[in-house]
């Protein structure tokens, strides 16, 4: 996926220098541009940050403190003189964002594209648009190296999601216009990482019985029977005891039929 990116979030925390990404190493830095990232555009107060920074007790000098990363920050974008990236406002700071400046907005875009092309039935421009997105994300888990501010995890949990949803799309896309046996190892291996991820579990009973393996398929859905038995005393969602009966009646179909459920 092209790329005009400044800030990178899917991920370690990144900023851009020239041709170069390079990371934050004073964590209190990194977490006020993580806070100033996931609220782009938007002035936040000085005492938010603070909560956020400190959300267990500010010191004294929280404030001074913010002013200070605020100053560090603007000498790493290149901000000191003009200050029209990192501004100040009257009731904190704020973070100015330019379209696709940020690796999460290009993902969001891009795997919006690959969704709407998936829901009209068109699988491989599906699969090639959700696979762009995803080649977005450096790490399993979106703000990385930022720990312990409230706000952030919030964020990066929301973002997490989001990439196992396009993964999911992905998948289901990739089961429609290409080989089965392709995406089977990483269904799998998402399966092991997700257990209680009922669409992840479909998607490889589909890929499996397609590919001629009808009891591992089988098998696949009994595993999710117990665990989510064993966790929550849940039985399968409706999509995935579907996907058994026709499975089990040996009826065909190319790809997953459901697309909403739980998820776990």
């Amino acid at each position: 996926m092209e790329t005009n990116a400044r800030y990178r979030i899917l991920g370690p925390v990144e900023v851009r220098q020239g041709d170069a990404w390079v990371s934050i190493a004073p964590a209190k830095w990194r977490a006020l541009l993580a806070v100033l990232l996931i609220n782009a555009g938007s002035v936040v107060p000085t005492d938010e940050l603070e909560r956020q920074l400190w959300p267990q007790s500010s010191p004294a000098a929280a404030r001074r403190l913010v002013q200070h990363y605020v100053c560090r920050l603007r000498r790493l974008l290149g901000d000191e003189q003009d200050r029209r990236v990192l501004r100040t406002r009257p009731t904190g700071y704020q973070l100015l964002v330019g379209p696709g400046e940020l690796d999460a907005d290009q993902f969001t875009a891009c795997a919006a594209e690959g969704h709407r092309a998936l829901a009209g039935g068109r699988y491989a421009e599906a699969a090639e648009r959700l696979r762009a997105a995803l080649s977005a994300w450096r790490a399993a888990t979106a703000l990385a190296d930022v720990t312990g501010v409230p706000s952030v995890e919030v964020a990066a949990a929301g973002l997490d999601e989001r990439r196992l949803t396009a993964t999911e799309g992905w998948l289901r896309a990739s089961l429609a216009s290409g080989p089965v046996e392709a995406v089977i190892p990483e269904l799998q291996a998402l399966v092991v990482a997700h257990p209680l991820r009922e669409r992840m579990r479909e998607l490889l009973m589909v890929a499996l019985y397609r590919a001629g393996r009808r009891c591992d398929a089988l098998a696949t859905g009994r595993d999710l029977r117990m665990v989510l038995r064993e966790e929550h005393g849940l039985d399968p969602d409706d999509a995935v005891q579907r996907v058994e009966r026709m499975i089990l009646r040996g009826e065909s179909f190319e790809v997953a039929l459901g697309t909403t459920g739980r998820v776990g």
